[in-house]
Formats: structure tokens, sequence, C-alpha cells
């Protein structure tokens, strides 16, 4: 698979981000409910539960990227030639 420069990753992951929050948020109420733990043993807890689920987001989106680039090279390829060759075609017909 291609490398992919993070910039192009960044787009989409605010939108993911602000998801890992909501969840991450619901998850450290709970936590609180059920465990009468100290806020900061929770806090650790919610962090690496958001980290690690950014990263896993990240790298899903750059598998999509990659994946859609390669179709979209193809594509233009493929309508290029096809294009080529319809232009041929007329200009023999136009003969």
């Amino acid at each position: 698979m291609s490398k992919i420069a993070p910039q192009r990753c960044k787009g989409n992951t605010f939108g993911v981000s602000s998801l890992g929050v909501e969840y991450t948020s619901w998850v450290s109420s709970r936590h609180l409910k059920g465990v009468k733990q100290t806020p900061q043993g929770c806090q650790a807890d919610t962090s690496r539960v958001s980290s690690r689920h950014l990263k896993g987001v990240k790298q899903a989106h750059q598998g999509c990227l990659a994946d859609t680039s390669r179709v979209s090279s193809r594509h233009i390829k493929g309508v290029k030639q096809a294009h080529q060759g319809c232009l041929a075609d007329t200009s023999r017909v136009s003969r």
C-alpha cells in the first residue's frame, strides 16, 4: 500500500475525534457510577480508549484513501482510453 501524507488524513479525523470524545465521556460516566474510583484513574482509562480508537480510525481512513486513489486513477485511465478510442472511431466515420 502506498504511504499517504498525514495532512490528507487530518480532514476526516476531526469528525472522528468528536465521536471518540462522546464515546469516552459515556464510558467515563458509566465507569464512575459502577466503580467508585479516583477520577484520575478513570481519566487514564478513557484517554487510553480514545487514543486507541483514534489510531484505529486513522489507519482505516488511510487504507480507504489508498483504495479510492487507486480506483480513481484506474477509472480515469480507463475513461481516457475509451474516449481516445471513441474519437478515433468518429474521425474515421467522418472521413
